[in-house]
């Protein structure tokens, strides 16, 4: 599940929620082409390795298709999202996308005009 938001004169935003890459998901990407993306990146998943949120693949595939920037959350918040700031970053960085979004530290702000 997840929001997109379009307020006037305001910057579009898409809120992820607990959802894995799906057809909705690309079509928000592609449709309406949300400015700004906060995505939860902790690739949490049940016991039996089911996908709660999405996992690396499901991310750069997000990152990948938005022409949007990408605020990467839900990390290192709880014990079963084992992704951390500093391997997705290396991810990112590997796969030439870390341009594209922001990791931000507890309690970093960004301010987006």
């Amino acid at each position: 599940m997840g929001f997109y938001i379009k307020l006037p004169n305001q910057k579009s935003i898409y809120l992820s929620s607990d959802t894995i890459y799906t057809d909705s998901v690309d079509k928000v990407l592609k449709s309406y082409k949300p400015a700004i993306s906060v995505l939860a990146c902790g690739t949490a998943q049940f016991d039996l390795f089911n996908k709660l949120i999405m996992n690396i693949d499901d991310i750069l595939k997000f990152v990948k298709n938005t022409d949007g920037k990408v605020i990467a959350n839900h990390m290192e918040s709880i014990n079963h999202c084992p992704l951390t700031r500093k391997k997705l970053k290396n991810i990112l960085t590997k796969n030439k996308l870390i341009n594209k979004v922001w990791i931000p530290e507890d309690g970093e702000f960004l301010e987006i005009t």
